[in-house]
């Protein structure tokens, strides 16, 4: 008597598993990508001489860290950039981020005389690019010496962003290297477990991202 053939439960025992590697193997990806995020976004890179250039919204402890930087190295001098302070301005002494800043590193000790303000108009949006812009009006009428770099002081993630929108607003004239200070708000190496450092990588790779797909802001 012919036996029934029965279906084999154990034709293809694999198959579920190797379906499941997949997500596992994108999840994994990502989250070997988001851990190296952070570090891609502070970017330092030399050179760290010539001019040391500040973008002026740096907090109190950054500035510090910065004026330590520019006095154990070789300047020129410093120029600070950025915009008009839009709050509070009509109670303050400083109507410009540059021109607090500039004040805050002579009480830091730094010589009025080492100090350049070049401040940037007021926009709603890339006011990074502005600030780069400005600086770049400025260094028109006022040039560098010859083989003179920048080097751009900026805090945590945002230092990519500013390094890219000061290289193409200033051109390849001018060599210009970063240091990313770390982000006081937060520690840089446990960013996840803070609010602030969440949302610092998540606005700065879209502002980013966005810098790198729309080069003409």
């Amino acid at each position: 008597m012919l036996q029934p053939i029965l279906p084999d439960s154990t034709r293809h025992p694999r198959r579920p598993l190797r379906r499941a590697r997949i997500p596992l193997l994108l999840l994994l990806f990502f989250l070997l990508l988001l851990s190296q995020l952070h570090a891609f976004l502070s970017l330092t890179r030399p050179p760290h001489h010539g001019y040391m250039t500040l973008e002026s919204w740096l907090d109190d402890r950054a500035l510090q860290h910065a004026v330590d930087l520019y006095q154990a190295g070789n300047y020129h001098g410093i120029l600070c950039t950025g915009g008009p302070i839009e709050t509070g301005h009509y109670l303050a002494p400083h109507k410009t981020y540059p021109a607090m800043t500039a004040a805050r590193l002579q009480h830091l000790g730094i010589p009025s005389e080492q100090i350049q303000i070049i401040t940037a108009p007021l926009v709603q949006r890339d006011r990074t690019y502005a600030s780069a812009l400005a600086l770049r009006q400025h260094l028109d009428q006022h040039p560098l010496p010859p083989n003179t770099p920048l080097h751009l002081i900026s805090v945590g993630t945002h230092a990519r962003l500013s390094h890219l929108l000061f290289k193409r607003a200033l051109g390849n004239q001018i060599e210009i290297g970063i240091t990313a200070l770390p982000d006081p708000t937060y520690p840089p190496h446990r960013w996840y477990a803070h609010s602030r450092g969440v949302r610092a990588l998540i606005s700065e790779t879209i502002a980013y991202s966005y810098a790198k797909l729309h080069p003409n802001p």
